[in-house]
């Protein structure tokens, strides 16, 4: 971009001057001649001079100035002698003397005006150099916001080249934000209410970075082309607001820290005066003093040890400012502002200028009232742990988090024989029967990795040498973050309950045997008794065919409870073999789909169903793996209840379904009859039966089987009910 400097304008006021002293030197000529009555003809050679005189001086051309001087010394001589031949001497003498002087005028004119012409290059030479070297951003724009000129300065603070700002105005690369307040300082500098204006102004680069800086403007007028301009100088504060905004960053990230710090922080001058402070050690003092060490008696503070108060010099700041001591960890009993009493961890340290003298302190405080009282708390419970623990019939022992026995009472003790240092650590695997050791230490190191609660049977040995039976159960203290802390745990000696536990065990696998036995037993004899039972219903109903109404009425009603009783037994007989093959009989468990049982026990009981006009409703049975032989008859059973046992409204009997967990709950409800809740539990027991037989039929035996089918398949069943509102049986089947 051109720098397009101007003349100084009053180079163009000398050459007017020049050319009126000209004109006044021709007049004065012109009057001398005609005072002297003589013609005009010589002095109208001066008056040629004039314009060439004029020209030379507007064309500045020092060739052309110099030849006009030339023609004037042989204009002066030739109206010398000219003047002489004609006999007027003084007239001669008078014009050449004029002309001479004319000629030394202009000669000094002329010098005066290649004179300024050197300041004037030498000026402009200064102000290109001034302008151009500058540290600091110049540049002149118009009204219109168009460069005049700029300096290389002012390009490398933008951030753009000459070339590319020949295609840019200033507003283009202003920040945005800072548009407003520059146009409007501008319209103030036009308006004359202001004289100049300096603001903070950002301008983007061309790499989309931001250049911060201070711009000085001010509205000038430039004679030569008769405009108004504004001059600015633009002076980088770039890096100046960078490292403001790193210290403002730093003052907002020190101010958070000191505001989350859970501890108290305070700084103070040379005096001891406090500068600032966070939240929590007003929170902890109640509010705060700005005083002096002279004055740190406001702070009412005593010595744990001796309850003696603490003077002015003797808190940790005073000692720290006036004796460059550093204070950790001061343990100190205060007395709030408000009255109430608190425990702190007192720290003070010197802050020194970077020639070591002190200007003031820092001081760290840290209530701990709190935990004070967690650790009597502790002791407390502690003490009545160990006083439960020594009177407790068992080994009560702690350990650390890391596993290592730290205490065992003294009934732990006496049992094993041991001193407390032997068990302490690890010495208590001492106690362990060989065969234990590898399993527990094992099992207990998995617990101190997972933090799961240790249970195990052990065998420890007692100081006597002999071994017994012990339950060994631990579980972890964690803190409030979740973190094992400590461990709990008891020795119960269980050797008696462990030989009655084992001698039950050989009972009750007696006793499996026996009910095995009892089963396949029961599975013989009905199956042994249904042929000659059998024959017998054979020949009575062929008795009661043949010979009914041939012999008296007595022999016929004998002969029809005989029939009633044999078919009586067959059901039983029959009940009975299905209860026993539950478990002898049973079958592999298959993925079995429900609603298909329902639907099938639904086709076999048709009859039964439309002749007491039921309605049965199911839906979202599941399918769970069973015995579906099993799974038939325990909806057959359940489902023939709610027809059996119905009053006289009409029978709804609703099948549904719900997954609780791991398990199904389903649920078999009608509107019957009801059940009286004292008759819950004894209604699957086998053989019981709540009604008379003439009644309701039936053996007693449907919702035992019921019961022993569910407890296969690990479930359980149970009913709810009131008499006369319905009953709802619930069974569950793992999901």
């Amino acid at each position: 971009m051109e720098l397009n400097l101007q003349p100084p304008t009053g180079y163009n006021k000398g050459s007017s001057v020049i050319a009126v002293l000209a004109i006044a030197k021709i007049l004065v000529v012109i009057i001398f001649v005609i005072d002297l009555y003589l013609p005009l003809g010589y002095a109208v050679w001066i008056l040629y001079l004039i314009p060439l005189i004029y020209v030379s001086i507007k064309l500045q051309n020092p060739l052309f100035t110099n030849l006009i001087l030339v023609l004037c010394v042989l204009l002066i001589i030739a109206e010398f002698f000219l003047s002489r031949s004609e006999g007027n001497l003084r007239i001669a003498l008078f014009n050449a003397v004029l002309g001479i002087a004319a000629f030394m005028f202009v000669t000094y004119i002329l010098n005066y005006k290649k004179s300024l012409e050197g300041k004037l290059i030498e000026s402009e030479t200064l102000f290109r150099r001034t302008f151009e070297q500058a540290g600091t951003g110049i540049v002149h724009f118009d009204m219109a916001g168009r460069w005049i000129r700029l300096n290389d300065k002012y390009c490398e603070i933008v951030g753009h080249t000459r070339e590319e700002l020949q295609h840019m105005s200033p507003s283009d690369i202003i920040h945005p934000n800072d548009l407003e307040k520059d146009l409007n300082c501008r319209l103030r500098l036009i308006s004359g209410e202001i004289s100049d204006f300096k603001i903070e102004k950002r301008y983007i680069r061309r790499d989309a970075s931001i250049a911060w800086t201070i711009f000085t403007c001010t509205l000038m007028h430039e004679a030569s082309t008769n405009r108004d301009f504004f001059v600015g100088v633009v002076e980088d504060i770039t890096k100046r607001k960078l490292e403001e905004e790193t210290v403002k960053a730093s003052e907002a990230f020190l101010k958070q820290v000191l505001e989350l710090l859970p501890v108290g922080i305070l700084f103070l001058n040379e005096k001891g005066e406090i500068t600032r402070s966070n939240p929590k050690a007003k929170d902890i003092w109640g509010g705060e003093r700005r005083v002096g060490i002279e004055s740190f008696a406001d702070y009412k503070g005593f010595w744990p040890d001796s309850g003696e108060p603490i003077g002015p010099h003797e808190w940790a700041s005073a000692r720290a400012i006036e004796k460059g001591e550093t204070v950790t960890n001061e343990l100190v009993n205060i007395v709030c502002f408000g009255g109430n009493p608190k425990t702190i961890i007192n720290s003070a340290m010197p802050l020194k200028d970077d020639a070591g003298r002190i200007t003031g302190a820092i001081n760290v405080i840290q209530d701990i009232t709190e935990l004070k009282k967690a650790e009597e708390d502790l002791r407390v419970s502690e003490e009545k742990f160990r006083t439960i623990a020594e009177t407790m019939p068992l080994i009560v022992w702690t350990a650390e988090r890391t596993g290592d026995l730290d205490y065992a009472n003294q009934w732990g003790l006496d049992y094993s024989g041991m001193n407390a240092e032997e068990l302490e650590g690890w010495g208590w695997l001492k106690m362990l029967h060989p065969d234990d050791l590898a399993r527990t230490e094992e099992k207990w190191e998995e617990s101190l990795r997972t933090g799961k609660i240790y249970e195990d049977t052990v065998l420890f040995r007692k100081h006597d040498g002999h071994y017994r039976w012990f339950l060994t159960r631990a579980v972890p203290l964690r803190d409030n973050k979740g973190n094992i802390i400590k461990w709990f745990g008891t020795s119960t000696d269980i050797h008696e309950q462990k030989k009655a536990a084992e001698r039950l065990h050989e009972v009750l696998k007696e006793l499996e045997r026996s009910n095995n036995e009892l089963e396949q037993f029961a599975y013989v004899a009905s199956h042994d008794m249904k042929e000659p039972l059998r024959m017998i219903s054979s020949y009575l109903q062929l008795l009661s065919k043949n010979y009914k109404g041939k012999l008296d009425e007595n022999a016929d009603d004998f002969i029809s409870y005989a029939v009633d009783g044999a078919l009586r037994m067959s059901t039983l007989i029959n009940d009975l073999l299905l209860y026993s093959r539950v478990s002898s009989k049973a079958r592999e468990f298959t993925s079995v789909n429900l609603k298909g049982v329902v639907e099938d026990v639904l086709g076999d009981l048709e009859v039964l169903i439309n002749e007491s006009k039921a309605v049965i409703t199911y839906k979202d049975l599941p399918t769970v793996k069973a015995d579906d032989l099993q799974m038939k008859q325990l909806f057959q059973n359940l489902i023939q209840n709610a027809l059996k046992f119905r009053n006289s409204e009409g029978i709804k009997v609703d099948i549904s379904s719900e997954r609780t967990g791991s398990e199904w709950l389903i649920t078999v409800r009608d509107n019957g009859i009801g059940i009286d809740p004292q008759y819950y539990e004894r209604i699957f027991v086998i053989f019981q039966r709540l009604h008379e037989r003439e009644k309701y039929s039936g053996t007693g035996i449907g919702l035992a089987l019921c019961k022993k089918i569910v407890e296969r398949h690990g479930g359980r069943i149970w009913v709810e009910s009131e008499p006369g509102k319905g009953s709802s049986f619930h069974f569950t089947l793992p999901a």
